[in-house]
């Protein structure tokens, strides 16, 4: 059957990419610690609802469930970038007066911190504090984010299709 009749990975593939920001939250994010195990499942969630939208007769092809969690990963990146970005600012206004207590709390425990070191740790917690620096690192986050949804929705998008794969039809008797 040619591609016209397939359903469009647009849906399970947003739907997907949702579940992976799901795992970028501040609290279900150790989850993705675990082999990128949100990742995984956003991907395989999309490739499960694609299947189910599969007219009968058509076979679900590892092709098709890399392809929507390769799309997944894609959504899904978008979204992690507006957690992320969400949480940024958050610990950004929670952040400004952590940065004086981690440093008293250090010169506390009676540790000695070199003046060069205490410099190093100002400006790396000041350069986040700047519009320049956050962007910098939500950039960078960003890119991450896209190659590694990407990579491991395909994976979930495989072992979806694995598991949902529809088999062909046998071929008839004597053909």
């Amino acid at each position: 059957m040619n591609g016209q009749n397939r359903p469009s990975l647009l849906q399970p593939a947003l739907i997907g990419g949702a579940v992976m920001a799901l795992f970028d939250l501040p609290i279900l994010s150790a989850v993705n610690c675990c082999c990128c195990a949100g990742v995984i499942a956003g991907g395989f969630v999309a490739a499960w609802i694609y299947s189910s939208r599969l007219p009968a007769g058509l076979v679900f092809l590892a092709s098709d469930g890399a392809s929507v969690g390769a799309l997944a990963g894609i959504f899904g990146a978008v979204f992690g970038a507006v957690v992320l970005a969400f949480s940024t600012a958050a610990n950004q206004a929670f952040g400004l007066g952590m940065k004086r207590e981690l440093l008293r709390r250090l010169e506390q425990g009676g540790q000695q911190m070199p003046q060069e070191m205490r410099d190093l740790v100002e400006r790396v917690l000041d350069s986040f504090g700047e519009l320049s620096g956050m962007a910098l690192f939500l950039i960078a986050s960003v890119i991450v984010l896209l190659v590694v949804k990407v990579v491991f929705g395909a994976v979930g998008g495989l072992i979806g299709s694995a598991v949902f794969g529809k088999q062909a039809a046998p071929p008839p008797p004597g053909a």
